[in-house]
């Protein structure tokens, strides 16, 4: 990602040709994975009026346009009407960074136009895999084997192998059934690892510690949150779901023998 523009505020005063004032567009720092969509929104001083046209365009990181073209929203009455809002699912598919500028075309008979913007960013963010491991698949009830405990760890893993930016958040969240029935709460039989708040964190960890004998299945999800470290924001959601459960038996402690003596 180009952090420089990106993390800076990308409100935009641009002197226009024909005397027209200013355009700026709104601050935008953003994050979208494959469920959200982001709204590019005109602001700035100057005032449009019916029939001004806002002029918006993909460009690549060589500020090349790329793109299917530009897309022209006429004013009426709104500045909704000219805001472009893009989707992940249908507009913003490539992963990675897309940048945009807009330009406004006043109104007829005149037809002034007016300097490109500074561009935004939109980083488009890949979808996300998850497996579960467990240390151990079994031990002994009562503490009654070398061990009493087995650690769950979720790895999490991307679309295309997609290197994601270290300043994007990930939330797990556990579950599990005994013998098939829901176990809660979950830290009945063990500890979740806390959610990292400060960076990537592409594991997480379930220290289970049950002593009830029984066949303990673990589920878990990752996604990313709505709200992320260092003023970034995250349309959160695009949850992945552990592709299999990660199976831990609890056998039962041998009972105590009774000699007889013949």
């Amino acid at each position: 990602m180009k952090k420089a523009n990106f993390f800076s505020k990308l409100s935009v005063i641009v002197g226009l040709i024909c005397g027209l004032p200013l355009l700026s567009i709104a601050d935008v720092n953003i994050y979208i994975c494959s469920t959200a969509s982001a709204t590019l929104n005109y602001v700035g001083g100057h005032t449009l009026v019916a029939g001004d046209r806002v002029i918006w365009q993909e460009f690549d990181g060589a500020d090349n346009p790329i793109g299917a073209g530009p897309v022209e929203l006429t004013y009426t009455s709104s500045l909704t009407d000219v805001a472009l809002t893009l989707s992940a699912a249908s507009d913003i598919t490539t992963l990675g960074s897309h940048f945009y500028k807009a330009y406004v075309l006043s109104a007829n008979p005149a037809n002034c136009s007016g300097d490109l913007s500074d561009e935004v960013e939109i980083y488009r963010l890949p979808d996300l895999i998850l497996d579960l491991t467990p240390l151990i698949s079994s031990y002994c009830a009562e503490a009654s084997g070398t061990t009493a405990e087995s650690v769950i760890t979720a790895s999490t893993t991307t679309q295309e192998s997609h290197v994601l930016p270290t300043d994007v958040l990930l939330a797990y969240n556990w579950s599990a059934t005994k013998d098939g029935i829901a176990v809660t709460p979950i830290s009945s039989i063990g500890t979740a690892q806390t959610n990292n708040t400060g960076g990537l964190s592409l594991t997480n960890t379930f220290t289970m510690n049950a002593t009830g004998v029984g066949e303990y299945s673990f589920s878990a999800t990752v996604a990313y949150p709505s709200q992320s470290a260092s003023g970034i924001t995250i349309k959160g959601g695009c949850s992945a779901n552990s592709n299999t459960p990660a199976v831990v038996t609890v056998t039962p402690k041998p009972g105590k023998p009774t000699i007889t003596v013949d």
